[in-house]
């Protein structure tokens, strides 16, 4: 869900407030029927996702400011982000910030598998295609696979000094 989703159901709310308002119904009925609308598209919007959502970014927010999550915390913040990024086929952010997850636990394989999977999908960004060079260097202990290989060296002029290490240890 995001911000644009919910400013769809208030749009909504909007159109049938005026609706209501133009009708015969009276003011009261009109207030009735909006609170009542209004109330359905709160609880709808959190349930179709948002709520999951929320607590991701807030575990992110924690993270990147150099807190630590519990075990619990982990497996549940780890368990919603795989069922995010698998959720959102048309919104990469979930399975980008999943892969990085994996390679911070050392899950090198699974963070490869991620990455492939978002570069198959056609995520042209930079940082994506690095990271997915990355992840195959360290799941192959240090050796590149022929497509990560071609892909670095298409790479190699975005001077990322990450992407010339591994092209280097490589060689």
């Amino acid at each position: 869900m995001t911000m644009l989703t919910f400013s769809g159901f208030a749009l909504l709310l909007a159109v049938l407030a005026a609706v209501l308002w133009t009708g015969r119904i009276g003011w009261r009925r009109t207030v009735i029927a909006f609170s009542l609308l209004a109330a359905l598209s709160w609880v709808t919007y959190w349930q179709l996702g948002a709520l999951r959502e929320w607590r991701v970014h807030g575990w992110m927010a924690t993270l990147e400011a150099g807190g630590e999550l519990d075990a619990k915390e982990r497996e549940t913040f780890m368990s919603l982000l795989t069922e995010l990024a698998g959720d959102h086929g048309r919104d990469p952010r979930y399975a980008y910030l999943l892969g990085h997850q994996l390679l911070g636990e050392e899950k090198f394989a699974q963070a490869r598998t991620t990455f492939a999977a978002l570069h198959t999908r056609g995520v042209d960004e930079e940082q994506v295609s690095i990271a997915y060079v990355q992840s195959d260097f360290l799941a192959r202990d240090g050796v590149l696979g022929e497509a990560t290989r071609a892909l670095a060296r298409s790479l190699a002029d975005s001077d990322h000094p990450l992407l010339l290490e591994i092209l280097v240890l490589d060689a």
